[in-house]
């Protein structure tokens, strides 16, 4: 493959390899990020960022999924707007898209012993290029179901950290309540038995305070029933 004045960062690109980066080589013809986004080249960052928004809304591939090619075209609109959205980026993809713009009359000035890649090979090289981005960024539709999916286990996860926590607690006060009337009972039993053994020491003392009483009222009345015999005498 011939190699042309073209350089990135220093390193000289051969002319497919620049074309390629500068997005002009696809097996249908030139097509660059400007064009892809359908605007000029001297369109301000508001008219990139409107081109984009406008076209990803018509190449997003949940807005057809029977259709297997918008994934490719959205990949291709994103880099696009990636490159284009930045100054730095904008400024050389420019740099290389005049560059690869200028080379293009020498695949057609070489001489006839250099035919260049068949378009079969050309599509390879292409289909290759994209694909290192389809495969980085995987399908829309299994990042959304891997998102859902890890949703849904975290959404679990909380669950059953929810319900471990409100068993751990019910059952902290369960025992804790347990031990708060096992207390109560204990200290209402003791006041209880105090009690009782308070009346039955008063009951005692008033039984032995009755008996007295009678008994000192017998002793009266026998004295009493003596002195009035005595008296007769």
């Amino acid at each position: 493959m011939l190699c042309l004045g073209i350089s990135k960062g220093g390193v000289r690109l051969c002319t497919a390899s620049a074309q390629r980066y500068a997005g002009t080589h696809t097996g249908s013809g030139p097509r660059d990020h400007y064009q892809l986004l359908g605007i000029e080249r001297k369109a301000t960052s508001e008219e990139i960022k409107n081109a984009f928004f406008t076209m990803s809304k018509k190449l997003h591939p949940d807005s057809d999924p029977t259709n297997p090619l918008l994934h490719s075209q959205f990949v291709r609109l994103s880099e696009a707007y990636k490159v284009l959205s930045r100054d730095t980026s904008r400024r050389e993809y420019d740099q290389l898209l005049d560059a690869a713009q200028r080379d293009r009359w020498a695949y057609g000035a070489r001489s006839s012993y250099y035919q260049g890649p068949s378009p079969s090979a050309a599509a390879d090289e292409n289909a290759h290029y994209w694909s290192q981005f389809a495969a980085r960024r995987g399908d829309p539709t299994q990042r959304r179901q891997g998102r859902n999916g890890r949703l849904v286990l975290y959404c679990l996860l909380i669950m059953a950290g929810s319900l471990t926590m409100h068993y751990v607690g019910f059952k902290t006060l369960r025992e804790i309540h347990s031990n708060f009337m096992e207390k109560q009972h204990k200290r209402i039993l003791k006041i209880y038995n105090e009690a009782k053994e308070r009346a039955r020491v008063n009951g005692f003392r008033k039984q032995q305070e009755i008996l007295r009483e009678k008994h000192a009222a017998f002793t009266e009345k026998y004295h009493a029933k003596n002195r009035h015999e005595e008296s007769k005498k």
